[in-house]
């Protein structure tokens, strides 16, 4: 065989082995310090997980600490803390399944996919958060209870964040946002933002907005007087809706304020001017009226 084609051939070979040696199966032994994922000796390869593999906790609860905790998605059942200063990235739709829950606590970040299912249950704690997802409650009955921070779908542009399944009747979505918890929906025109879709058929299906705060952020654009936001929209009539009364909602970055007449029965809300705007409005109102009487 020619002296060249034969480098080429275990030049190819050499690729091969060492691009599939990095795809594997990445087990949990605890043999480290038996807590933290950054410890390669917690895991049966003797080395951190990379974002080809596949990582089965097997029940353990596992914290995940450092900024950059990568996987392909989880197998396998188990726990994981992303806990201060903790950054957890999958590179595949089925990362958020096949374990018990995810909490993200204070300094913790989970961002997710924008066209990625929420399918295990996830607290997002006080100090924590989370962003992009485009669906709870799909193929399992799951629930997000936001104490800290949640951004939906992330940046992606406007869409729905959907909770529950339009196929069955057996699986559920909730999302409860509790008091002190934040979220955050991006607005890019007027008519134009991202918005809660309560599809799912069961009536278990839960949407929660009543405590802590609705933040709509502007995304290229500065947001005007008469400017509308349909926020959510309710396809599925059996579900369980708290939504308030709407005084939790805010312009991030802006004086102006919302009309939310309309928030409790059709999830709309409307850009008005801001309080003392709308005091001067009024004055000259009132000049006008004592001018004409005169």
């Amino acid at each position: 065989m020619r002296p060249l084609i034969l480098i080429a051939l275990l030049t190819g070979m050499i690729l091969f082995v060492s691009g599939t040696a990095a795809e594997a199966a990445i087990v949990w032994n605890g043999n480290g310090d038996g807590a933290n994922w950054g410890d390669p000796d917690n895991w049966d390869l003797d080395r951190v997980p990379n974002s080809s593999d596949t990582v089965t906790l097997g029940g353990s609860t596992v914290s995940v600490a450092v900024p950059d905790a990568v996987m392909d998605r989880f197998s396998g059942g188990g726990t994981v803390n992303i806990d201060s200063g903790g950054v957890l990235t999958g590179s595949h739709a089925y990362t958020l399944r096949y374990i018990s829950k995810i909490n993200v606590n204070g300094g913790g970040l989970l961002p997710a996919g924008a066209s990625w299912d929420i399918r295990i249950n996830i607290d997002v704690n006080a100090g924590g958060r989370m962003t992009g997802a485009g669906r709870i409650g799909a193929f399992e009955s799951r629930t997000l209870n936001i104490y800290g921070t949640f951004e939906p779908r992330g940046t992606a542009g406007p869409g729905a964040f959907t909770l529950g399944s339009t196929g069955s009747v057996n699986y559920d979505g909730h999302l409860s946002l509790q008091t002190g918890g934040t979220v955050v929906l991006d607005v890019f025109a007027s008519g134009s933002n991202e918005y809660f879709d309560v599809s799912g058929l069961d009536n278990g299906t839960a949407l929660d907005l009543n405590a802590g705060s609705i933040v709509l952020r502007p995304q290229g654009y500065a947001v005007q007087v008469g400017d509308v936001f349909d926020l959510w929209q309710q396809t599925n009539a059996a579900a369980v809706m708290n939504v308030g009364d709407g005084s939790n909602i805010s312009i991030e970055g802006s004086a102006l304020t919302l009309d939310t007449s309309l928030w409790a029965s059709d999830g709309i809300v409307t850009v008005v001017p801001e309080p003392a705007g709308l005091a001067l409005i009024g004055l000259g109102g009132l000049f006008i009226r004592r001018r004409r009487r005169g």
